[in-house]
């Protein structure tokens, strides 16, 4: 039925576009028959979705995610606008449900599309500490990819546009498209934006740019590269319900790991800056530093290394306010030697995004290690 119905509507829009330009002629006739353009809506589908989506996309690295732009416009004769694009349906609001969308016709003025990525104005915010900091105050900018090309498709990217973030393969980007319909001499005619920079802090999802999130893995260490790319984010609010971390904003390692953990299924606890660290984990190594060979030692027995029996991966290793998260074992060689040492890595940042940093290179001396409490087996299920 939809198959003939759409038949129909080709059969029809072809009969008034020849007869337009028989009266109009070429030039006057696509401009006329083109659509009006309207509003535009950036979709991600990853492998295994039904229809493309504006819901914000997260997926474990590898899994292939395809960005479309669709246009919202109004073609002549008609008074209710359509969807335009390059696939047959999409889901721009949970309580509508699939709608059908129609191909750009040939008739009509080239349809082109500009990509945009919008991530964080700088690497970190919220600098003074300030109580009163909320999210909204994390300032965003919009990236032209230039290499991108028009089509209204394009494979998801969430490498960073600016210097200040690591080149990883996670983390999260967020999306935007310029839609621009040309005339023949290459004047601009029409030019619509899809929600961008300047509406990332919108209340409604559906008016934020559209969002991605790419993740190592479904543990908790995978997880936590999901937040590579936000900007470092102290927040000292007590409702830690409305940190920036939730909504992929910004936060701190330790936000990002008790998240990520959470997410993981291996902490059940609340979200608490650096002070209340103790409330949900416990001390495995209470002081160590790091000696002039590149072994780090305990504090109270200086000729004793800390070894991997003492810490394992997931520990968080702290500064006070500073912390990382212990990543993998490595020796001066490259592969792991059972203690810890300057080469060991972990994932750790402070007034900068997250990034993989060797333990030499962020932790000297006065340096703590904690283990999260995991919960009970019931509360994993």
């Amino acid at each position: 039925m939809r198959t003939e119905r759409l038949r129909l509507l080709l059969i029809g829009s072809t009969v008034i576009a020849a007869t337009v330009t028989v009266i109009l002629g070429v030039p006057r006739a696509r401009d006329f028959l083109t659509p009006e353009i309207e509003r535009v809506w950036v979709v991600s589908v990853a492998l295994g979705d039904a229809v493309a989506s504006t819901r914000a996309q997260q997926v474990v690295q590898g899994t292939p995610v395809t960005l479309l732009a669709v246009v919202e416009a109004r073609p002549p004769f008609r008074s209710a606008t359509r969807l335009y694009g390059a696939i047959d349906e999409v889901v721009l609001s949970e309580d509508r449900g699939a709608q059908a969308v129609e191909r750009w016709s040939d008739w009509w003025y080239t349809l082109e599309f500009l990509w945009l990525k919008v991530e964080p104005l700088q690497g970190f915010a919220n600098p003074e500490f300030a109580p009163g900091f909320t999210a909204d105050q994390i300032l965003y900018t919009d990236s032209y990819q230039v290499a991108w090309g028009f089509a209204a498709t394009h494979a998801v990217d969430v490498s960073p546009a600016g210097d200040v973030f690591p080149d990883l393969p996670t983390g999260t980007m967020r999306f935007a498209a310029r839609a621009v319909v040309r005339d023949t001499q290459g004047s601009i005619l029409q030019q619509v934006s899809s929600p961008a920079a300047a509406q990332v802090h919108a209340a409604a999802a559906f008016e934020r740019p559209h969002r991605i999130t790419v993740r190592a893995g479904d543990d908790a260490m995978g997880r936590l590269q999901g937040y590579a790319g936000l900007a470092y984010a102290p927040f000292t609010g007590s409702d830690l319900e409305g940190h920036p971390v939730h909504d992929y904003l910004g936060g701190t390692v330790l936000a990002y790991w008790l998240s990520a953990s959470r997410a993981a299924g291996d902490y059940a606890g609340p979200l608490v800056t650096w002070e209340r660290l103790d409330q949900v984990a416990e001390i495995v190594v209470d002081d160590m530093f790091l000696a002039s060979d590149g072994g780090y030692y305990w504090t109270r027995e200086p000729l004793r290394p800390v070894d991997w029996e003492s810490v394992q991966v997931g520990d968080l290793v702290t500064i006070e306010d500073h912390v990382g998260i212990i990543f993998e074992d490595r020796g001066p060689g490259g592969a792991g030697d059972g203690v810890v040492n300057r080469w060991d890595e972990a994932w750790e940042a402070y007034f900068e995004p997250l990034r993989k940093t060797p333990l030499g290179e962020a932790f000297e001396a006065d340096i703590r290690v904690w283990r999260l409490r995991t919960p009970a087996p019931e509360a994993r299920q």
